[in-house]
């Protein structure tokens, strides 16, 4: 949707009665809405073209140039009907299309972070294949439980990531046989644990 230039056809007599206002209009007695009303189109005909100007400077795309203005606007008449009238529209229209950008650039930076691990969860597991996972740790610890206590210590440090220097200076062999150490004690978890 294209912004035309809402000063176009205007005489320039009305451009200058325009300008001359700077504050809002007061609402007519009784109307309170009428004041809302002459604010929000004055607003919109004096800033509606620099802020589309400034929004294509932005973000460099006219569809979303227009997208941002409208929105700024949107949320102006939201705030001048909630009656939290900005004093300096422009001012207040600039800031909204700034915020609306850095908060659209956040927003794809999350999104495009979040990709790659939505990408990499596979199907939620059933509610079998966590029972079944569930009793193979069962079995583990349970054979865990009867091995001899350094190779307990050895398995456990080894599932941290320790290498065999470290492993072996904690249960008192060398990095050599510790490594062989881990190699049979690994061979009789998984037989003892029947996986």
């Amino acid at each position: 949707m294209a912004i035309r230039d809402p000063l176009a056809g205007v005489p320039d007599s009305a451009i200058r009665a325009i300008e001359r206002v700077d504050r809002p209009l007061e609402s007519a007695p009784g109307d309170p809405d009428t004041g809302d009303a002459r604010y929000v189109i004055r607003a919109y005909v004096l800033h509606a073209s620099r802020l589309r100007g400034f929004a294509l400077s932005m973000v460099h795309d006219p569809d979303a140039a227009d997208d941002l203005v409208s929105e700024a606007f949107t949320r102006l008449v939201a705030e001048v009907y909630a009656g939290r009238t900005p004093i300096h529209a422009g001012a207040w229209l600039h800031r909204v299309c700034v915020n609306l950008v850095v908060s659209g650039a956040r927003h794809a930076s999350s999104f495009r972070r979040a990709i790659p691990r939505m990408l990499d969860v596979a199907v939620a597991a059933s509610a079998e294949d966590v029972a079944e996972r569930h009793d193979g740790d069962a079995r583990v610890l349970v054979a865990l439980a009867g091995m001899p206590l350094d190779a307990r210590a050895a398995l456990l440090l080894a599932a941290d990531g320790h290498d065999s220097r470290e492993i072996g200076a904690i249960i008192g062999r060398s990095p050599l046989a510790t490594r062989a150490y881990l190699c049979r004690m690994r061979v009789r978890l998984h037989r003892a644990a029947g996986s």
